[in-house]
């Protein structure tokens, strides 16, 4: 179970790995395409008996779901369509190389 210790919920690895069998990982986000089994960072947090979270990646985007397994499939669901281009200016998070 993942607990919101103070407002910061909890986060997930974020891989890629190619994988042909489901593999079912506690805490971790899979989304399954073709033969690429991909993993992204989450935040979740229960709040009055449900579960919100957002990818790491796009924190603007929050959804919801009656249990983690539940706010899950909606959180694979919410990463296809951001990552669909069809919805046009969507925010998301990017690394900098500063030095």
């Amino acid at each position: 179970m993942v607990e919101d210790a103070g407002g910061g919920g909890a986060a997930a690895d974020f891989e890629v790995k190619r994988e042909l069998t489901r593999v079912v990982v506690e805490n971790e986000l899979v989304i399954k395409e073709e033969s690429i089994m991909q993993t992204v960072k989450i935040i979740v947090w229960e709040v009055d008996g449900g579960w919100l979270g957002y990818l790491q990646q796009y924190p603007d985007y929050q959804t919801q779901g009656e249990t983690l397994s539940d706010l899950k499939e909606h959180l694979k669901d919410l990463y296809k369509d951001l990552t669909s281009g069809e919805i046009p200016g969507v925010r998301h998070v990017e690394d900098l190389v500063v030095s």
